[in-house]
């Protein structure tokens, strides 16, 4: 809610919306990886996954959303703690740089506060 504050003329879309306007799936069907927030540049049309990691997931769980993030968004913005941030950049080293060059980084301990998620 922060960020939608500080970009006023964006649109923002929470994990709870996108969610509500993604087709239903089956039980037991795999759901797409949700990222927490959708960004969308009001100026230029540029769509943005936010991702808000305060703790790690396990690696397969990790992997699995890094793809799926990579090859859906052009631009990914996660905030993590520094331990996270290296654990993630690791695994990214085995991706391709098409698949690399959408992610930027934030410290989450830095950023956490002005955008009230740390």
């Amino acid at each position: 809610m922060a960020i939608e504050a500080k970009r006023p003329n964006d649109h923002w879309m929470s994990e709870r919306q996108i969610r509500s306007e993604a087709p239903r799936f089956e039980k037991g069907e795999k759901r797409p990886h949700t990222p927490d927030a959708i960004l969308t540049n009001a100026a230029n049309g540029k769509v943005t996954a936010i991702e808000v990691e305060r703790s790690t997931k396990n690696d397969d769980e990790l992997e699995d959303d890094l793809r799926e993030l990579a090859v859906s968004y052009k631009s990914i913005w996660y905030f993590a703690s520094s331990a996270t941030r290296r654990k993630i950049e690791q695994m990214l080293e085995g991706f391709t740089l098409e698949m690399k060059k959408p992610f930027v980084f934030y410290n989450l301990k830095e950023y956490g506060n002005d955008y009230k998620i740390s």
